[in-house]
């Protein structure tokens, strides 16, 4: 018994529901619902592609500010590097230079 109450609940609501959908003012709201729908998500696409714009641009600057602290990082790098390794050129050279003049004054004072 309890199924044929829920059937004929079922039935009266989809009567009444194609009535609903027949009627010229029904059809009329649900147009404008849609239009209105559509109105919103057109405007929500747009703020949201714009939001995206910005944070592409955001992320695009911060980026090249990245790129530029590391290669200034890496030119400071190498330009320590490079005085380093000139100093210890100079200092290898100076320590032959003596080397070689040691090694030649006992010959000399020899003569």
């Amino acid at each position: 018994m309890l199924h044929l109450i829920r059937f004929a609940a079922g039935v009266a609501t989809g009567i009444v529901a194609m009535q609903l959908l027949k009627n010229k003012s029904t059809q009329d709201t649900l147009k404008k619902a849609g239009e209105s729908t559509k109105e919103t998500l057109d405007k929500a696409s747009q703020s949201t592609k714009e939001t995206l714009e910005k944070a592409q641009d955001k992320l695009r600057n911060a980026t090249v500010s990245g790129l530029e602290a590391i290669e200034s990082a890496s030119a400071k790098a190498r330009a320590k590097l490079t005085a380093e390794e000139a100093g210890k050129a100079r200092s290898k050279k100076t320590a032959s230079r003596k080397h070689s003049i040691k090694h030649e004054h006992p010959e000399s004072d020899q003569e």
